[in-house]
């Protein structure tokens, strides 16, 4: 597991990373287990309907009840919505990056999501692009903005570059 969060009642934990399928863990299958608090018993195993190899890397529970978790791949990044008690999401959204953490404003109205990448089209960290004079690039960050209110819209808000 590489997160947890608690359901607002408090009474679900949530982990979440990747179940793996081969010796290179991170290419696993996105999986979020969900735990009744009180008992320790599992209730629900949760993964993402379409193919996608990479760890949910962070996750949020959002107060209208469903859970938001963040995929990182070297493919590109993925935010999953899964509705209480449902096993497969219920809608998703691509980013051509991977992302790293996420979080939710206070009336849980917007998500702000930091996904990573490099300036050549490069998802993953693997590998070191040189340009043409043989310097390395460096990955660029970027602040990716969700608005939760009128539909679903992506908006890059900050970009800055790790060196």
């Amino acid at each position: 597991m590489r997160t947890m969060v608690f359901d607002a009642s408090g009474k679900t934990l949530y982990g979440a990373g990747c179940e793996g399928i081969n010796a290179n863990q991170s290419h696993g299958i996105p999986t979020v287990i969900a735990l009744d608090w009180e008992t320790g018993e599992q209730v629900r195993t949760m993964t993402p309907s379409q193919d996608y190899k990479g760890p949910i890397i962070d996750a949020v529970y959002h107060p209208a009840g469903y859970l938001v978790g963040a995929g990182s791949s070297e493919g590109g990044g993925v935010l999953w919505f899964w509705k209480a008690g449902e096993a497969k999401e219920c809608h998703l959204l691509k980013n051509p990056t991977s992302f790293r953490s996420l979080d939710l404003d206070r009336d849980g109205s917007r998500i702000a999501a930091t996904a990573v990448g490099d300036r050549g089209g490069q998802r993953g960290g693997n590998g070191r692009r040189l340009d043409k004079d043989g310097g390395y690039q460096g990955f660029a960050g970027n602040i990716v903005l969700y608005s939760l209110n009128d539909g679903i819209t992506n908006d890059t808000v900050a970009s800055e570059s790790d060196g």
